[in-house]
């Protein structure tokens, strides 16, 4: 992707409904709401959304350009609208404003659990996943025990994902988004969950996966690998980009800016 970027924002905004009962933002909400509400009552919540109340952004106004094969950190507090963006990104909830242009094919860490069917084994999910990813089974299968190696799930590739624990989920999750042929991979805070040891390997496959020239946004707390692995970082703040640019001087600003004065 010679003199394109790999990912483009506009005005890019996504708001959420604080209702107690508002418009289903995706397919998981809106068959949620089927069963819960009384019969008959569905329609009305997702056509009219009678109830008005308060509306947050999580995101607004994100305007951003990554250049392809950039690593880009994203810092800031919980709720500061981090992983929403990636989320937008990702395709896997809409937009509520302004347009993203996403040039290649993602592979996506995102919340645990998005994109794997619990009741499915290990294996079978890692051969969904790349379905879903448009891998050709016979890619996935060239692949498949390196997959399973980095994971260290191999006594238990063929037991269903549900009796997982989160550590061996996520390292399976990661895994796979890792090696699979992906030009861009998202990434949020996979290095929160699992030992030493795997997050140790993370950080050495992301850094193996940016001299490969993948794109990747990092979302992380962890701001010493964030200052490791990104040449550049944000700062996201009350759902906007507080900070753009060096990642030792996003950190700076994220120190001083953001974390201090909450704490004074």
């Amino acid at each position: 992707m010679p003199d394109l970027n790999a990912i483009e924002t506009n005005k890019l905004g996504k708001k959420y409904r604080l209702d107690k009962v508002g418009r289903p933002d995706n397919l998981r909400e809106v068959i949620a709401s089927f069963f819960k509400l009384p019969i008959g009552a569905t329609k009305s919540v997702i056509r009219k959304n009678p109830i008005q109340g308060r509306e947050l952004w999580a995101i607004r106004d994100v305007d951003l350009q990554v250049r392809a094969g950039e690593v880009l950190g994203i810092i800031g507090k919980n709720g500061a609208g981090k992983s929403t963006l990636l989320k937008v990104l990702s395709r896997v909830t809409e937009a509520s404003q302004g347009s993203a242009i996403v040039r290649g094919r993602i592979a996506s860490l995102l919340e645990i659990g998005i994109g794997f069917h619990p009741d499915l084994t290990g294996r079978e999910n890692v051969f969904l996943n790349a379905a879903l990813l448009g891998m050709k089974k016979a890619e996935v299968k060239s692949r498949f025990d390196e997959i399973v190696e980095f994971a260290g799930v191999g006594n238990f590739i063929d037991t269903q994902v549900k009796k997982y624990s989160s550590g061996m989920f996520v390292r399976l999750a990661f895994s796979i988004a890792a090696h699979l042929d992906s030009e861009i991979v998202f990434i949020d805070e996979v290095l929160a969950v699992g030992d030493t040891d795997f997050q140790r390997k993370c950080l050495n496959k992301i850094q193996s996966l940016a001299e490969y020239g993948r794109t990747i946004l990092f979302v992380s707390h962890n701001l010493s690998a964030v200052e490791r692995l990104c040449g550049r970082c944000l700062v996201f703040d009350h759902g906007r980009i507080g900070y753009d640019g060096k990642t030792s001087e996003a950190l700076e600003y994220y120190r001083t800016d953001v974390l201090e004065k909450v704490a004074g």
